[in-house]
């Protein structure tokens, strides 16, 4: 059987990560089925001696003298005519576009097109010429998840037409050993203080103002401290000078484009990424492989490679404090570094081998589906229907099932019935469509119909609906639509609850496949005020991220941050400040409390509807010096690091995740005998529970652990133990699946 003959079209082989996963694809194909080449449209690059090396044929098209040349594509028509190549792949907008007219001129029939970073929306008429041109394509193909849903989402490309392969780079060319002093000496770096730095072009893209911005901060803590930016690019000439404007251009040292990266990045101490998009960056999987802990920003496909508090830290763009505060963070923990590098080399042997992603781009070029090989039937259409994706325990829910549900098996999607909210970004970056149902003053009672009408355009599958009024929309919705599979968790809701919402879930709960309770009370209290039939019930327990609460941090800095000023214990909690979560009596147990610990610390994050009225309380019992509201909060780990009790005297509970979060930070609970909180917490083991509603008990209770600390200590061992065994979020969304894949009739 002849080779297929293939040619990747590229603006150039210059360094950068699109072109190094061209390289990387012509070293690891299989030679005996491919015969290679590369085709350059506007330039060749310090890459062609590499490929050229492995027999591989390099071309430059011919170029125009000068201006545009809107008819390159007859140019490349007649050098795929002369190769007789059968399968082409392009890199990025322009290949794309000259390659596809090209090979519709030399009748080659199969095209794989890859996009890699791009900001979306793109400009509409690149944005069209893609559309349009996708459907020549065998396959367009994003090297993340977020890409192969914007491609998606702004290009209107079909479904069936995107495939997501990962980038993948060769993992032991960057296991070498140098010597550390030499290699600084070669690279002038004449201190001996911490090394942090990148390797990328120097484009606006990736944010390396905002790095200079966090420098200054960086030298107050770290004099000495060097920060090495290798590449070039449009940007170079102003970042030079942003850096001799901000006084560090003694601790900023440019080295331009290298072909010693492996070596380089041994230097460092820290590998920082603070771009505003990425697609799945090469320098990122190239940073783990060489062993470098990592921070970067949460955009793109940062996400799909770095998992936050696992094996690196994700911060948010354009904001040189959080970047700088992190940054110090971590050179200042160095077990957390170790253990950030240790896991980041794991992940990528793992995940992002190039051969592992050769081997999927060369079914594409044979016509087949990566993914069909995954799994032999076609993936199930999940939706979630919630009423936002605000910061909450049932959306908290939500997040995890999307960031550890099998994407071999499930395609999701998530509708919002009346907002958005916090996380939408955090689904957003798994490549997970977040949509919104159209709004209309009032009450809208043909909201079902809506959400029908986005049932059946998306071809769901599975609907799993929270809470009440995302059951009803959702059920009603999905019988219209001809959705047949429903799966429905209730979380925190007070029983007996209103009547006509209990009837409702009575009659609904006859179309839906099971109706899930998030702990054991939930489940008994839906068999006994609703009526639902108990073959019809089923208890998944409510699970979270552990390592993103497995962090280290300086308690006496994190409590200056947070505007503690005194040497007291610190006791607190982080909710919805809502009537259910019982509040005011623990701030009526304070004045007991700080007549025995004058100094002590009440830490209160979070918003709701009673913030106005607890402050309030506060002072009125003269309790407001020792109470601190920290607003909401995306930095929980840290800060449950700073207390010594968390207290939870909710008066009715589902399973909430704030204790699950604790026990997973080590802290010691106190928490109400209601609901869920029997499931998570063992009284007199991993916690103490007490009546809701007594403030005089809370009081008592919190006095006395604060009064002993080996007690605390058991408690936070024992609670640690019992989250791990019982309540990860892989765990709970392993049994979501069963649910997804029983009502599809896909398992028995």
């Amino acid at each position: 059987m002849r080779k297929i003959r293939l040619m990747q079209l590229t603006h150039d082989l210059a360094i950068g990560g699109l072109q190094q996963l061209v390289v990387t694809i012509c070293k690891t194909i299989d030679r005996e089925k491919f015969d290679v080449s590369v085709l350059c449209l506007r330039s060749l690059g310090e890459f062609v001696p590499e490929v050229e090396k492995l027999g591989i044929e390099v071309l430059l098209l011919p170029q125009k003298n000068n201006g545009v040349d809107y008819l390159s594509f007859l140019k490349v028509a007649k050098i795929l005519r002369e190769k007789k190549i059968d399968v082409i792949h392009t890199h990025n907008t322009h290949p794309f576009i000259d390659g596809t007219l090209g090979a519709i001129l030399a009748g080659v029939k199969t095209i794989v097109h890859t996009d890699h970073s791009r900001e979306f929306p793109d400009k509409r008429r690149y944005m069209f010429a893609e559309w349009l041109m996708s459907h020549f394509a065998y396959r367009m193909v994003g090297v993340s998840y977020p890409t192969s849903h914007d491609l998606m989402k702004y290009e209107k490309i079909s479904p069936q037409k995107v495939s997501t392969v990962f980038n993948g780079i060769d993992v032991p060319c960057f296991d070498v050993i140098i010597d550390k002093q030499s290699k600084k000496r070669q690279l002038g770096i004449t201190s001996n203080g911490p090394i942090i730095g990148l390797g990328a072009r120097l484009s606006i893209e990736k944010g390396l103002t905002f790095l200079l911005k966090a420098m200054p901060r960086l030298i107050m803590h770290y004099p000495d401290i060097t920060l090495l930016i290798a590449g070039k690019g449009d940007a170079e000439d102003n970042l030079r000078r942003e850096a001799r404007d901000l006084g560090i251009e003694r601790n900023v040292l440019f080295i331009g484009p290298r072909l010693d990266v492996p070596e380089v990045l041994k230097v460092l101490d820290l590998y920082v990424l603070p771009s505003l998009r990425e697609g799945l960056p090469t320098v990122l999987l190239e940073a783990m492989a060489a062993g470098c802990p990592i921070v970067a920003t949460k955009v793109g496909g940062n996400s799909t490679a770095v998992m936050h508090g696992e094996n690196g830290s994700l911060v948010e763009p354009r904001n040189p404090e959080a970047l700088a505060k992190e940054i110090i963070r971590l050179l200042g923990n160095k077990q957390v570094m170790s253990k950030y590098s240790k896991k980041g080399h794991e992940f990528v042997r793992t995940h992002f081998s190039a051969e592992a992603m050769t081997a999927k781009y060369q079914k594409l070029y044979m016509r087949e589906d990566p993914e069909k090989q995954v799994s032999p039937s076609k993936k199930i259409r999940l939706m979630h229907v919630t009423h936002d994706l605000a910061i909450g325990g049932l959306q908290q829910v939500i997040v995890n099932i999307c960031k550890t549900i099998d994407r071999s098996q499930f395609d999701v999607s998530v509708l919002c019935l009346r907002n958005l909210g916090q996380f939408v970004p955090d689904v957003e970056e798994l490549g997970i469509e977040v949509i919104l149902l159209p709004q209309r003053k009032g009450v809208d009672y043909l909201s079902f119909l809506k959400v029908a009408r986005i049932l059946r355009d998306r071809k769901i599958e599975v609907i799993h609906t929270h809470n009440t009024q995302p059951l009803i929309d959702g059920t009603l919705g999905a019988m219209l639509a001809g959705v047949k599979h429903i799966v429905h968790t209730d979380h925190a809701r007070k029983f007996p609850d209103k009547k006509r919402y209990m009837f409702a879930e009575w009659l609904l709960s006859k179309f839906a496949y099971r109706i899930v309770g998030v702990s054991p009370a939930t489940s008994h209290d839906l068999m006994k005020y609703e009526r639902i039939a108990a073959r019809k019930i089923t208890t998944i327990l409510n699970g979270i991220n552990g390592s993103y609460f497995d962090v280290t941090v300086d308690k006496h800095i994190k409590k200056g941050e947070l505007g503690i000023t005194g040497d007291g214990l610190v006791i607190g909690l982080g909710v919805r400040l809502t009537e259910q979560k019982g509040i005011t009596y623990l701030l009526r147990a304070m004045p007991e409390i700080t007549r025995q610990y004058p100094d002590i610390t009440l830490v209160i994050a979070g918003e709701g509807d009673v913030e106005k009225d607890l402050r309030k309380e506060a002072a009125d019992l003269g309790v407001d010096k020792n109470t601190l509201f920290i607003g909401p909060r995306l930095d929980m780990p840290e800060v449950m690091k700073v207390l010594d009790l968390y207290v939870l005297p909710s008066l009715w509970e589902g399973l909430p995740m704030v204790l699950l979060e604790a026990m997973s930070a080590g802290c010691p609970i106190v928490a109400t005998k209601v609901g869920g909180n029997h499931a998570a917490v063992i009284d007199g083991e991993s916690g103490s529970l007490i009546e809701p509603k007594n403030s005089k008990a809370l009081a008592e209770e919190i006095v006395r652990l604060l009064g002993d600390e080996q007690l605390r200590d058991r408690y936070a061992k024992r609670g640690r133990e019992l989250f791990t065994t019982h309540f990860t979020a892989q765990a709970m969304t392993s049994q979501y699946e069963k649910l997804y894949l029983r009502s599809t009739h896909r398992i028995t």
